[in-house]
């Protein structure tokens, strides 16, 4: 994964790229740099994600500190989501076609056998259920943390350090839970769609849209985030894929998921 520094130095290298632009020269980038740029700027935002000096870093900092700890839940999983819920689908297989054959014996078999075999049957059923549930919460806890969602915060009680959930943490993980995510996360797609979606929700939290700042704006600067930390590769005609994958991530796709999402 790509380091936290590596990628701030590689966004800010991208946005000095366009200030440093010939007027008489139009910029030609895969994430649309140039309309970021001047919306930005006319926005008076620009300084939010391209700091020019050391007083206004603090908040640039913290943004990319945001948005590097959802890299790090994404990273994670990435490459091995297939490999996860295939565990689990292997697991339920085997244990329904257990249940099928001995629902199926249970037919035939003697009435001394049949309590037996219900018990049994019962038993797998009840067992089913648990792997599907433990699924569920495998996802929800792995990629719902609340940790990757903000800092803890604890305070000493009585010798004992007390986790401690302020306002400013509700306010920030309600963010969150107002988008609308993948209901389930089958392929590595899904786990993309979610991660634009957080990233889509921590942009906005910062370029709001009364200040200015337009939806596509924040998928272009999703697009660029994704460039910034290695996950896409821009070919000569300027198309962008997802490394690993033939598939094309554009800034309307995101646009679109955004949208999907609930955000404006």
């Amino acid at each position: 994964m790509t380091s936290e520094k590596e990628i701030e130095n590689n966004w800010l290298e991208a946005f000095a790229d366009l200030q440093n632009l010939p007027r008489n020269k139009a910029a030609d980038t895969f994430w649309e740099g140039e309309l970021v740029y001047n919306e930005l700027k006319r926005a008076d935002a620009l300084w939010v994600v391209f700091p020019e000096n050391d007083e206004l870093k603090p908040m640039f900092l913290w943004l990319t500190k945001k948005l590097f700890r959802e890299l790090g839940v994404y990273s994670q999983y990435s490459d091995g989501i297939t490999v996860i819920n295939h565990e689990f689908k292997d697991a339920l297989d085997a244990m329904r076609g257990v249940e099928h054959r001995l629902a199926e014996v249970e037919k035939r078999t003697a009435k001394r056998l049949k309590w037996s075999i219900k018990a049994c049957v019962g038993l797998i059923r009840r067992e089913i259920a648990e792997i599907e549930e433990r699924k569920e919460a495998f996802w929800k806890e792995a990629l719902n943390d609340f940790s990757s969602e903000c800092p803890e915060i604890y305070v000493e009680d009585g010798g004992k350090l007390t986790r401690v959930i302020t306002k400013e943490i509700l306010q920030y993980k309600s963010l969150f839970a107002r988008a609308r995510y993948p209901e389930r996360l089958g392929r590595r797609i899904d786990l993309d769609t979610r991660f634009q979606i957080r990233l889509g929700v921590i942009l906005r939290s910062y370029l709001g849209k009364k200040e200015g700042v337009s939806l596509r704006t924040i998928a272009r600067l999703v697009l660029l985030y994704y460039f910034c930390s290695g996950l896409v590769l821009v070919d000569a005609q300027n198309e962008t894929r997802v490394r690993g994958t033939k598939r094309l991530l554009t800034v309307g796709a995101i646009d679109q998921r955004l949208r999907g999402a609930g955000l404006k």
